[in-house]
């Protein structure tokens, strides 16, 4: 596959001034007629989102459908944004995830109908550096991709020809060749991969199935995660064991890493007395031991979707409704699980924040509408320029959660990826509301 790049104008974004609000409390949306996938900071202050659209198809025929990958960046967070689209004719692309490394991108994705997976490490100002495809292997829900200080890339994938429980992993250098792939059994949902500070990886998903103690009879979800290295070796493997006569689902949409090497692992939970799902957080320390496990129940359906350190080192968590009632939750949280305050936006039930994304005292929201992806800023206690939030109740009860440790493995998969070219098209423009009057 030939991937086409289109570098569109510098977009200049003028957010208004909001009364009764700080300067750089604004809200904007971007009209990209297509979904919005991932959003990040990075060191240098660099604000990224990407996603697809229909606004730059050049090369399709005009009433094509079919959607393009595209990325923006800003250097100002959020008053001035580029960007670039990435597409071929007759067949869709999407950028899911974006990372950034020594002064470059790496952008997972699909394209095509079967949404086979690509892989592009590209430089801020649109140059690509390498790019990879594979006909084999597809995206795979979330948590697609991560890596590590030296360019080494742990991307995730399925194999809709092999069995459906079947995920696969496989380990990219900052070249762009593929080391390894790995096979592993029981995979339901791919929740999240994550690079720690000491340079490993953490994968997490949801186990397919159900354990049943041998002693007591009763029967557990299983949520595993590894820790392991560039070569594939695990360091130690765990499962949560949440009791099925207590919850039906749970699924984790996030994994964090503090500065001394805990783990939260943040998404919902649904408890049989609910008939709803709940926010949900495991803490663990730095091998997976629990700390604490807690639901916090609202009278409304969320999920915890993504969440960022406070340089206080509390955590700034975001959720959504999306799917049940919508709405927007934010809140500031201790790392002993005590909520400090939390806030909600009314969202539509078809829009889902993106992420939460750090700043000079102040953060950025960023989430998905119809055809729109929507930003706000506000400050550290979550006041921004909006008039349509309030105060969010929120009520904290310990769930009892098991820890099974055990050794993990997997089994070597067959490798297709291979190189492919990209050119630069011309260059256009997005349109931009401002939300706040």
């Amino acid at each position: 596959m030939k991937l086409e790049i289109m570098k569109y104008l510098s977009i200049l974004i003028l957010f208004c001034a909001c009364s009764n609000v700080s300067f750089d409390q604004k809200a904007s949306t971007f009209s990209n007629k297509g979904i919005t996938s991932d959003a990040l900071l990075d060191a240098k202050g660099n604000f990224y989102i990407c996603g697809e659209t229909s606004v730059f198809t050049s090369g399709k025929p005009s009433q094509a459908v079919n959607k393009d990958a595209f990325f923006v960046y800003s250097n100002d967070f959020g008053k001035t944004f580029h960007g670039y689209s990435y597409g071929e004719a007759n067949q869709a692309e999407r950028f899911e995830r974006i990372l950034t490394y020594d002064n470059s991108l790496i952008l997972s994705g699909f394209y095509g109908d079967s949404k086979s997976k690509f892989l592009l490490r590209v430089l801020p100002e649109g140059k690509p550096v390498w790019a990879i495809q594979s006909e084999i292997y597809k995206t795979f829900d979330q948590g697609d991709v991560a890596v590590d200080p030296t360019g080494n890339i742990l991307l995730s994938s399925k194999n809709p020809t092999d069995d459906a429980y079947l995920g696969f992993m496989h380990l990219i250098d900052k070249e762009g060749n593929c080391k390894w792939s790995k096979r592993m059994s029981a995979m339901e949902i791919m929740q999240d991969i994550i690079c720690t500070r000491d340079s490993q990886f953490i994968i997490s998903y949801k186990q397919k199935g159900a354990f049943i103690d041998g002693s007591t009879r009763k029967k557990y979800w299983m949520n595993s995660f590894h820790k392991i290295n560039k070569e594939g070796s695990f360091i130690w493997s765990n499962k949560f064991h949440i009791e099925v006569d207590q919850a039906s689902d749970c699924v984790f949409n996030k994994v964090l890493e503090d500065q001394a090497g805990n783990l939260y692992f943040i998404g919902r939970i649904e408890l049989l007395k609910s008939k709803g799902h709940d926010l949900f957080i495991i803490k663990t320390n730095s091998t997976g031991t629990i700390l604490w496990s807690s639901i916090y129940a609202t009278s409304n359906e969320f999920a915890f979707k993504n969440a960022c350190f406070h340089e206080s080192g509390n955590l700034l968590l975001v959720a959504d409704g999306y799917g049940k009632n919508g709405g927007l939750v934010y809140m500031e949280m201790k790392p002993d699980g005590v909520i400090s305050w939390s806030k909600i936006k009314a969202t539509a039930n078809y829009e889902q924040v993106i992420n939460i994304l750090p700043g000079k005292n102040k953060y950025a929201i960023v989430w998905d509408k119809l055809l729109n992806f929507s930003t706000f800023t506000m400050d550290a206690k979550g006041n921004s320029c909006y008039t349509d939030v309030k105060e969010q109740i929120i009520e904290r009860q310990n769930f009892p959660v098991l820890l099974d440790t055990y050794h993990g493995s997997w089994d070597p998969a067959v490798s297709d990826w291979k190189k492919i070219e990209i050119s630069l098209l011309p260059h256009s423009e997005i349109p931009l509301t401002n939300e706040c009057k």
